[in-house]
């Protein structure tokens, strides 16, 4: 939460096309906020920021070659829990197909409309904001996370379940990031968990 309005807003940017990052920055400014952005491309990059960075708010493509906004966000879930999130999707058809990932996040925004992030950012802000002198609504957003994480928890168990007939399943690379998941999901929960004692 920020406490000083003259401070910089501290954003994480998830981008592997440079252009696309520096749009972003670019309208963010124009609209008159100070911004104070670091860019990632990757797992590494995305980890070390979120931990020595730790940026106000994340805006992540959900499109990435190998670590991709949907990875993003169970990694800020994970660790972060209650940081701004904020997809930035290619494609109306992309959004439509997985709005059940898309609702994990605080707002999400097409490419195409990426002139309108500075409105989506003071809104998502303002919301997080109000939240944080709110108890009463804190406490529901946290135990709505524990809900949607539950959820994913137990998508992703039936899924290991559903796989276990498969004899090569245990030496797939699905295997391992079915577990990983699981493991985060736990971690999660427990973690999320504690915020509502």
């Amino acid at each position: 939460m920020k406490t000083n309005e003259s401070a910089p807003l501290k954003v994480l940017i998830l981008e592997d096309n440079p252009g696309d990052a520096r749009l972003l920055v670019c309208y963010l400014e124009q609209a008159g906020m100070t911004i104070d952005a670091q860019v990632a491309n990757s797992k590494n990059t995305f980890l070390s920021a979120l931990l020595r960075f730790r940026p106000d708010m994340i805006l992540a493509d959900y499109r990435l070659p190998e670590f991709n906004g949907v990875d993003a966000l169970r990694v800020a879930r994970s660790l972060r829990p209650n940081i701004p999130f904020i997809f930035i999707t290619g494609s109306v058809d992309e959004s439509v197909a997985d709005q059940s990932v898309l609702a994990e996040a605080n707002a999400y925004l097409l490419k195409s409309k990426l002139k309108d992030i500075p409105k989506v950012v003071k809104k998502v802000m303002e919301q997080h904001t109000w939240s944080a002198f709110n108890p009463q609504f804190s406490y529901n957003y946290t135990k709505n996370l524990i809900k949607k994480e539950t959820e994913i928890f137990k998508r992703t168990l039936n899924e290991i379940q559903n796989s276990l007939s498969d004899p090569k399943f245990f030496e797939s690379s699905y295997s391992s990031f079915l577990t990983s998941q699981l493991n985060r999901s736990m971690e999660a929960i427990k973690r999320l968990q504690k915020l509502t004692e």
